[in-house]
């Protein structure tokens, strides 16, 4: 063989062995990446997982099928049976390049690129009693070394799926995509707002919804939730406490009516036998002279 070919077998060879994807999720989820190598059948014992944040540091996450113990995401890491590795409760810190590596070689390395992705009002202390306007914030968190954000991978629709562009400004940072919907707080029926990542053939990645308050469903301060005009929620919670004083009230005055009736009841009682403790007493003397009587007119 030539070495022009042998060039191109081995150049072709690590081309179609290493193959790399992009993997979304939303934050505090369980995210399980797999180690979908040209290789197989895996042996765990021969899997390494590797992570970058940047270019600039690769840090080994397992080494050799076990979670290395010094990481600092230790509690968070573990391996599946099929050596995939699974990332407890996500958050911006695991945001990266993760590399499945088979034994010590790059020849059939499997690149993932984990992003993060949320929606989240803006600013961050929004009252829908003060503010009648706010601001969604749709962000993608992605790795350090990629290239800039792509030009159009946030996406807004309504509830019924329309495309909204009225009141989007896109933004990056960074390496991040950023995209902001302005919208009105409502009145009447929920409008349901859904920021999309789409990929370069338009196919939804991910998605997050958010439905602002409504201006009817804020509580008025000033009157009693629940007995409103046209109100169907049920009693009010004043109302309930209102009805469990008056039972309690009732309830004790009963308790008192019953105490003082049973200690009239065990006076009156008392006095009673007294009375009638002192009647026997006399009874009795009265039949002591009368035998005494008889006696007398016997001797006689």
């Amino acid at each position: 063989m030539a070495p022009l070919e042998v060039i191109f077998v081995v150049g072709l060879l690590f081309e179609v062995s290493t193959c790399q994807k992009e993997i979304y999720s939303h934050f505090h989820q369980d995210v399980t990446l797999h180690c979908d190598s040209q290789y197989q059948p895996l042996q765990c014992s021969r899997i390494s997982w590797l992570y970058n944040r940047d270019s600039s540091e690769t840090l080994g996450e397992a080494i050799k099928g076990t979670v290395k113990k010094t990481s600092r995401r230790a509690n968070r890491l573990r391996l599946g049976t099929d050596c995939s590795l699974v990332i407890k409760n996500v958050s911006a810190e695991d945001v990266g390049l993760y590399m499945c590596r088979l034994d010590d070689t790059t020849t059939f390395d499997v690149r993932m690129y984990l992003s993060l992705f949320k929606v989240s009002p803006e600013p961050a202390d929004f009252d829908p009693k003060r503010d009648d306007e706010l601001s969604l914030e749709c962000s993608l968190m992605r790795y350090r070394g990629l290239p800039s954000c792509p030009s159009n991978p946030l996406h807004w629709v309504d509830e019924t799926g329309a495309t909204i562009t009225e009141g989007v400004e896109r933004n990056s940072r960074g390496t991040d995509c950023l995209s902001y919907l302005k919208v009105k707080r409502q009145s009447g029926n929920n409008k349901k707002f859904t920021c999309q990542v789409l990929n370069k053939e338009n196919i939804v990645e991910i998605e997050a919804d958010y439905t602002p308050f409504l201006k009817d469903s804020i509580p008025d301060p000033t009157q009693d939730p629940g007995v409103g005009p046209g109100s169907d929620a049920g009693p009010s919670e004043s109302s309930i406490l209102k009805a469990r004083f008056i039972v309690v009230s009732v309830g004790l005055s009963a308790l008192i009516i019953t105490v003082v009736t049973v200690n009239i009841w065990t006076r009156t009682k008392g006095k009673q036998s007294q009375r009638n403790d002192k009647v026997v007493d006399e009874d009795d003397e009265d039949e002591t002279v009368n035998y005494e009587n008889i006696r007398a007119s016997a001797e006689d």
